[in-house]
This record gives structure tokens, sequence and C-alpha cells, in this order.
């Protein structure tokens, strides 16, 4: 054991000095999402709109050691997924699996295009994940050992895990399904676990019941609009995560469910992930589910993949590694690829040189946007990481803006610089969005147009906004 674990610690530790050294360089800046938690962090609550409070206390204490860079956001992230990595060999070897299966599951994570996303950027599922598979480790010790499952331990992780994301939950769905097939998981304890559990909802509670409970307004307004689906594009992204020969693997360690033996961790892990990635799939059909929703349900089926075929695993990791090297190197040789994943994270931190330009003063001007994503991105890049404003032009859906002060609260009279993200490339700046501006404006004026990328058509255009009046676009009723 312990020859494949110091080995495994030495490929996490180069691979995070990598990511490292990627992250400082400044070679992918913060995506929308990362920006907004950014903007969380510096107004930390018991909770937010959209996530509960874990993902901006990672953040607050990543920038409170290395300051409010991409490097201070993101190093949070980048612990936690080499802990994955590490939870998961853990989580092998207590199911009774040999040491090398063990070490290449932890390789399967580490070098899967959903480790290293998650390692490289902040993001709320890592964190999830790791409360995960630690608890995962707790339930599936009762198959090697003597002990029954301390389901109040596995209470507390799940409570833990709830702090920065909900779908912890379904790991019940997991226990229950276990208790099925194993009599030896099945203990009264278990009630007390899941009331321990439900303590990780308890900041949020607080927050909404603040807030008339916008959180689960939100929620629920995702769920009730039918849309037409997209079920073919999700089963893409799950293949993308861990790459196309391990997820054939995976298909193929659910199909031995059925005709074959097979020890108790990998038949859980097989049928748990089958049957959470079946539920999304069906949901995909009747509404758009984003990609990542999902990716809880691979940490226990990773040692299952892997028990399958260890020749093939190799393999995979292998096709894995090349694919995400290729990936990485797209912003890092600034490839002109129109479809790079990267799409909504490089340039931006062009926009502070940008307002310069155009004399930007964070004393004498405020900064929006009609997008909480730009919003959130002056908020980060803009010299002086002043927070902007969101601005609902387009009548886009409540926020976290919507939550803290707006224009109108502490802005009248004065003036302030609209910035709007063009991603057609266009070189002049919208007059119908001028005209817009001034009905809230004594005077607009376009300051002009600012590429933010050479690889594909990203551009930025510039208001000055003088003299604000106080009024503000109608409030849509959107959660």
């Amino acid at each position: 054991m312990y020859r494949y674990l110091v080995i495994l610690i030495v490929v996490l530790v180069f691979r995070g000095v990598f990511l490292a050294w990627y992250i400082q360089q400044g070679f992918v800046g913060l995506g929308p999402d990362e920006a907004q938690y950014w903007t969380w962090s510096k107004a930390l609550d018991w909770g937010y709109y959209s996530k509960p409070p874990g993902v901006a206390f990672q953040i607050a204490a990543g920038t409170s050691l290395l300051g409010d860079t991409e490097w201070g956001v993101r190093a949070g992230a980048l612990f936690l997924g080499s802990l994955l990595s590490l939870s998961i060999f853990f989580l092998a070897v207590v199911g009774g699996l040999s040491f090398q299966i063990a070490f290449w599951s932890a390789l399967v994570m580490a070098f899967s295009p959903l480790g290293i996303m998650g390692s490289l950027f902040a993001i709320t599922d890592v964190a999830m994940m790791v409360a995960w598979v630690i608890a995962c480790c707790l339930l599936v010790r009762t198959f090697t050992s003597d002990q029954p499952p301390p389901y109040k331990l596995i209470g507390l992780c799940i409570a833990i895990g709830a702090i920065f994301k909900w779908p912890i939950y379904f790991l019940w769905l997991v226990v229950l399904l276990g208790m099925a097939l194993y009599p030896k998981l099945r203990s009264k304890e278990m009630i007390w676990g899941v009331l321990i559990s439900l303590l990780g909802l308890i900041p949020a509670l607080i927050w909404n019941f603040q807030h008339e409970w916008v959180t689960f307004r939100h929620v629920s307004g995702n769920m009730v609009h039918v849309l037409h689906g997209n079920v073919w594009e999700f089963l893409g992204t799950q293949v993308a995560l861990i790459s196309p020969v391990l997820f054939v693997l995976l298909v193929l360690a659910w199909a031995w469910i059925f005709v074959d033996h097979m020890p108790p961790i990998v038949k859980l892990g097989s049928l748990s992930s089958l049957i959470i990635i079946g539920i999304y799939v069906v949901v995909a059909c009747f509404q758009k589910m984003q990609g990542n929703w999902s990716v809880f349900a691979y940490p226990l089926a990773i040692p299952a993949l892997v028990w399958i075929s260890m020749r093939w695993t190799r393999i995979g990791v292998g096709v894995s590694f090349l694919f995400v090297a290729a990936v990485l190197a797209i912003p890092m040789l600034q490839l002109p690829v129109k479809t790079s994943p990267f799409k909504h994270n490089i340039g931006w931190s062009k926009i502070g040189e940008d307002l310069k330009k155009v004399g930007y003063d964070p004393d004498k001007y405020f900064l929006f946007g009609e997008s909480y994503q730009m919003a959130s991105l002056l908020s980060f890049y803009a010299p002086g990481q002043r927070r902007a404003y969101f601005f609902n032009l387009e009548g886009a859906r409540h926020n976290q803006f919507d939550i803290w002060p707006g224009m109108a609260q502490e802005q009248v009279g004065k003036t302030g610089l609209f910035v709007q993200v063009d991603y057609s490339g266009h070189k002049d700046c919208n007059e119908k969005k001028t005209e817009e501006l001034k009905e809230y404006f004594k005077n607009v004026e376009c300051l002009g147009t600012f590429s933010l990328s050479n690889q594909f058509p990203k551009v930025v255009h510039i208001w000055r906004c003088e003299e604000y009046q106080g009024n503000e676009p109608a409030i849509p009723k959107k959660y």
C-alpha cells in the first residue's frame, strides 16, 4: 500500500505544481460563475441566491492568504481537487479492492477532464464530492470489517457537503440501495444520520427566511418549465467528463451488474451511478440539464470501471491525459480555436486596461452591466475591485445582485460606465443600447469598442452615462 500511496502523492504534487503555475500565469481567467462567487466572498453570509454559502467561505479563505487574485480564488479548488483523488484511493482500499485498483482509480479522477477542471476552477461540486467520497468510505468499510456503518458520521459528512451543494442528499439513495442489497448495512442508526445530515440545510434556511425564500423560488422555477430537453448534449457531456474510453468501461460495469459476480463496492458503485445518471438522462429528455449536475455519480463508480479492466483503464487514463493537455494548450499557445471550452474565461484581464484607456477612476465613476455575469467580472477585473452593479435592461431573472443595494440606492446623480460584452465581434457600439440607456441618464456617450482576445471574436463596448436619474428597469418575476 505504501508504495502505491507514495507514488500517488508524488504524482499529485507534480500535478498540483503544474496547475498552480498554470493558474498563476493567467492563461485562463475567471469564469462568470467564479467571479460571482468571489463577489459573494466579499460579503459573507448564511447563504446566497442560487447556492449555499460554502463556496464563498472557501474563496474567502484563499483570498485572505493569497490576495484577491485568480490564484487566491482558485487555491482552495486545487487543494480540494487533489484531496478528491486521494480520497478515492482510500475508498477503493477500504472497500476491499487491491492497492493497484485503488491507485489507478485515483489517477482516473486526477487526470480526467472532470478532475482537472475541478482542480482548476472554483466551483461548488468538488468540495461536495470530497464529502461524498469520505461518507462512502465510512459506508463501504462495513464490507471489510465487522463494524456496523457509522451513520451518524456519514450524516455529518453529508451535512458538510450540503453547505456547498444540496445534491449530496442523493447519497441517502445510495445508502438505501446498499441496505436493499446487503443486510449488514441495515441499521436503525441511519435515522440519526439523516437527522444530522439535515443540519447542513440550516444556514441556507436562515438566509432564505430573511430573503423571501428566493433560492427555493429559483430552484422550483427551473424545474417547472418544460423545454425541449437536451438529452444528447447531456450524454455527450458525460462522455467528455471522464473521457470516452473510461466512459465505455463504466458502461461495461453497468452491464456487468446483471451477468457476473462483483465485489460489493463495485456493484454498489455501478448500480448507484447507473440510477443517478439514468434519472438525469430521463429529465434531460424534457428539460435542459447542465452536464455537471450529475458529477457526484462518478467518484463511487470509478473503482468499478477500473475493476472491469486494468489494461483499458491505463489506456483510458493516457487518452484522457492527452486530451486534457491539448485543451489546456489552446489558451497557452493562443490558438485561434473558435470552439475553445475557455471562450467565457479568456480576455477578461484586459478589461482593466480598456477601462483605464477611457479614463475610469474608481473614486469618480461606478461600473454596471446588464447581466450578473458582467457585473461580477467587472467587480473582479476593474481597477480598485469595487462591486459593480447589475442593471436589468434585458429583463433577466433575479440574482444575488438584486439582494444587495442597487444603483437607485447608492448612485443617483453620479456618472457610471456601462460595459457590454459582444461575442459577435461588432466594432461599433449598439445604437439601440445607447437609446435604452438615455432613459435612465442625462447624457450617454459611447467611448469605444475594445477587443478582448485574438483567438476568437470577443469585444466589449463601453459607454459613459452621466447623472443617473434614479429610475430602474421593470423588475421581472422570473427567478
